[in-house]
């Protein structure tokens, strides 16, 4: 299989945004195709469009459907203020609901049966609201949704040869602790943006949040 760059604002669009154009050869002709750039499995997006053709108005409502369905997921103003309201609790109070994968007090937990039987992380400091992969557990699904969770000497030595390299604008493409230690330690030195295809960083890194 083969890919080809070319303008992604010319390609059609899936619910995961533009997508790429791969290709094949079959019986010694290539043939190319548009798929869903962040799912490596059909199963998961069914996106699948040949190059030359164009998709029928039902079908292009379809999709267009489906992607404003995935994208009204996230509400960024209600989970910008969701974070800071966890962020004034007390530590004791503070709770992340792995099942709903979403910030809550322990209050909440208690006086309501909805987390009664869910898996709850009780306890959230500071450190761990600023470092959420100290909470989260990795996604595993190579085709989908991949991570790297470095060890912490592992992304000292890996920021130190970025260092070296006196790398200034870092790209972290599935690799959150990167960005987490740059953050915390080289933010006036380097610039850094974490391009993960993991919803649960929504709600958890404040500086992804938006008060619009």
């Amino acid at each position: 299989m083969e890919c080809f760059w070319s303008d992604l604002n010319k390609h059609p669009q899936c619910p995961h945004g533009p997508t790429l154009l791969f290709g094949t050869y079959e019986t010694g002709k290539l043939e190319k195709f548009y798929v869903c750039a962040a799912c490596r499995e059909r199963k998961i997006c069914k996106f699948y469009l040949k190059e030359g053709e164009k998709l029928t108005k039902p079908q292009a409502a379809k999709w267009e459907q489906q992607r404003k369905q995935f994208m009204s997921r996230y509400h960024h103003r209600q989970l910008y203020m969701r974070f800071n309201d966890i962020m004034s609790e007390s530590p004791e109070n503070r709770c992340y609901c792995h099942t709903c994968e979403q910030l809550i007090s322990k209050t909440e937990k208690d006086m309501t049966n909805k987390h009664k039987t869910h898996n709850v992380k009780e306890g959230l400091t500071d450190y761990q609201l600023k470092h959420p992969t100290e909470i989260l557990k990795p996604l595993e699904n190579s085709r989908h949704e991949a991570q790297y969770f470095f060890t912490k000497q592992s992304t000292k030595e890996i920021v130190n040869i970025l260092l070296k390299l006196k790398a200034r604008q870092i790209l972290c493409i599935c690799t959150p602790k990167i960005h987490e230690y740059i953050l915390e330690n080289y933010e006036n030195t380097m610039s850094t943006l974490l391009l993960d295809f993991d919803g649960r960083f929504v709600s958890l890194l404040k500086n992804s949040l938006s008060e619009e």
